[in-house]
């Protein structure tokens, strides 16, 4: 049964209750009674061909390993990797759930499971910045409760669907990373027991150019530019390579994977570019021999051998173009000249192509590509704050959305009026604990005719550890009489739609989502202030309706470089504050980059202020906000901190908030 949501001074209160909120599903079934270890049952009857069979023995122990605080990471992890591996849909709202069960404060620190959450760490955070995948390397093994709980975050927060049960995202995961395992096995190094082109497919999926074979120098090419057989016979090690080519990482331009056998008998990996398939011994070995373009009689003294096999092996790839193409027509015309190429010359052209390669590599690169990063969603921005309501502690959230316009093209005459279709949205939020259960969820309350902006007020709950927003939309196709298309979806009205197999069709099929992590509740003033979190937004124009908004701005955390930020928040008072009572507080704004490994806040609040300034403010309670100019700031993922001192109690409260500036 959902919490009750209760109508209240504008707004919608949400009662948290302890309910998870959890859908029936085969784990729910009573516990079976095998004592021995239930995982390991399971992996015996998925060696003998029993998937489904594995799958009802550890949907049924769930509860009961549950209520002896025993969730198996192994089992969770196991359950997904069969159904995707299987290919069993039926099993993909119970393999989510499983998943998340798994990863338990009761169990993550203790051995077996705590192994399994290392090494699902490892498979999970190599999927994001490396820095920030160094620092939970680090602090899991150290601590691999909050590890657990922050793999379980990050799947969760990349749910294209957040207000269904089942994870697409999750699953598309797994099915890469069962995939990897059978296509990509010349060596088991990676976190997912695949080669490395098996991390590169499970975080970008199929490349959609591949090259492959053998380097080597053929015979025509000894004789072409008379390659020393000394150099064929010590230094070509016919390495095996491959190339991969994705068009969509970085748009309007293409990006490259080299993987072969490092210089040239080594493990088969990942890197930089051809020079490191060359034995590192190439690069110092000198021959003299006469070239073939060479004046009769005469030797080409000091030449290297790697030069000779760079010219062999770029041939062998140059059908791959970009890069590799360009160094292949370089090359022929440095060696085809009427005269051989100088060392000098050649050594300049090596040195260039492996530092274009290392420079290439350190480029910054999405770290993960999902076939639901391009499906059409919803646009939303929504912001969490803390603050308090007659001294008793709420949560303020606020979203604003609108559809992915997709418009029909028409032939329209010059100066006409573009209409778009009209549209209802609606937003919903999801309340979890600290260890990432369901608490409660609710719609919120609409603010307009289209519900495109809302807000809610949640009783702040102590147990309270994540939100997560959700904007949904429906589209008015508005096809007049006589349209074939608008006829043919009223023929096939619940009959595709009623499965989904139209739904990618559909205009804003996913839902946009937001997900905040809020701090503790804003305890009542005592002997000192207190301080709201901060809502920001852009300076309302005086055509814009806000309606019932309560704050003085439009909420949005993506803002162009023109746009005037508006910051919002309120000081509650001491309770020895006189009502009416003015006190004056310092306020420095700090504006900079927010990076990728977290540090605490008060860390980042050090520093040069990029304003300092001084208010006054009236007790009981009192709201303010202030305009910034953001024409002179850098574009990118910044983050403005406020440090709000009352002078009379040399009390100091840090709030900050999260923003992205656009280029104009």
């Amino acid at each position: 049964m959902p919490n009750p949501i209760l109508a209240a001074g504008g707004f919608l209160i949400l009662a948290l209750g302890a309910s998870r909120g959890a859908g029936t599903s085969p784990g729910d079934a009573p516990s079976g009674g095998d004592p021995g270890d239930p995982y390991e049952q399971g992996r015996s009857l998925i060696e003998a061909g029993a998937v489904e069979q594995a799958l009802v023995l550890w949907a049924a122990v769930r509860d009961s390993l549950s209520r002896m605080e025993a969730e198996d990471p192994r089992i969770g992890r196991a359950f997904v990797e069969a159904v995707t591996d299987a290919g069993l849909e039926g099993y993909e709202k119970i393999a989510t759930e499983m998943f998340y069960w798994g990863l338990s404060a009761n169990t993550a620190g203790r051995e077996p499971y705590r192994s399994e959450v290392l090494a699902e760490g490892r498979r999970t955070f190599v999927l994001v910045d490396s820095l920030l995948a160094k620092y939970w390397a680090e602090r899991g093994r150290e601590d691999p409760v909050a590890l657990a709980l922050e793999i379980e975050r990050y799947w969760m927060e990349l749910d294209p669907t957040p207000t269904t049960i089942v994870n697409e995202r999750l699953l598309e995961h797994w099915k890469r990373v069962t995939d990897a395992r059978v296509l990509f096995a010349y060596n088991r190094s990676s976190p997912y027991r695949t080669d490395d082109r098996g991390t590169y497919y499970v975080k970008y999926g199929t490349p959609d150019r591949m090259m492959r074979g053998t380097l080597s120098v053929s015979r025509w090419e000894q004789d072409l530019i008379g390659i020393p057989r000394e150099v064929v016979e010590r230094y070509d090690k016919f390495p095996q390579y491959e190339i991969w080519r994705f068009a969509t990482l970085h748009p309007g331009r293409f990006t490259y994977y080299v993987f072969g056998n490092l210089e040239g008998s080594g493990p088969f990996q990942r890197v930089d570019g051809l020079h490191e398939l060359i034995p590192r011994g190439a690069r110092s070995y000198t021959v003299d021999y006469r070239g073939a373009n060479a004046p009769l009689g005469s030797t080409v003294t000091g030449r290297r051998a790697v030069h000779y096999l760079e010219y062999a092996y770029y041939r062998d790839v140059a059908g791959m173009g970009g890069p590799f193409g360009l160094r292949a027509d370089e090359l022929d015309r440095l060696w085809l000249q009427r005269r051989a190429p100088r060392a000098g010359i050649m050594q300049a052209t090596s040195y260039r192509f492996a530092d274009d390669d290392r420079r290439a590599a350190r480029q910054p690169r999405p770290p993960v590509l999902s076939e639901y990063d391009d499906s059409r969603k919803s646009a939303l921005s929504a912001q969490a704050a803390r603050i308090l309501v007659d001294g008793q502690p709420r949560i303020l959230v606020l979203a604003v959305s609108s559809p992915l316009w997709i418009p029909r093209v028409e032939e329209v005459e010059a100066g006409d009026s573009i209409v778009l279709n009209a549209y209802s949205a609606r937003h919903t939020v999801i309340a979890r604990d600290r260890n990432l259960r369901e608490l409660a969820r609710g719609e919120m309350l609409p603010l307009g005719e289209d519900g495109s902006t809302s807000s809610i007020l949640l009783r702040h709950d102590p147990s309270m550890g994540h939100l997560t927003v959700t904007a949904e939309h429906i589209v008015e196709e508005g096809a007049e009489e006589g349209d074939e298309e608008a006829e043919g979806k009223e023929d096939a009205e619940g009959d595709e739609d009623a499965e989904g197999g139209d739904a990618a069709d559909e205009i804003g099929v996913l839902p946009g989502h937001l997900h905040f992590r809020p701090g503790p509740p804003l305890t009542p003033p005592g002997d000192r202030s207190e301080v709201s979190d901060l809502v920001i937004g852009i300076v309302p124009q005086p055509t814009l309706d806000l309606g019932d908004l309560p704050v003085p701005l439009h909420p949005a955390h993506r803002l162009w470089r023109d746009d005037l930020l508006r910051v919002y928040f309120e000081i509650y008072h001491p309770q020895s504050a006189a009502e009416g009572e003015v006190r004056d507080f310092d306020v420095r704004v700090r504006l900079v980059p927010l990076g990728a490994v977290p540090k605490p806040l008060e860390e980042r609040a050090a520093g040069t202020a990029t304003i300092e300034v001084s208010l006054g403010s009236r007790a009981p309670k009192e709201s303010h906000h202030f305009d910034l100019d953001l024409r002179n700031e850098q574009s990118g993922q910044l983050e403005i901190i406020l440090q709000i001192t009352d002078r009379r109690t040399g009390a100091t409260s840090i709030r900050a908030a999260p923003l992205y500036l656009l280029e104009n």
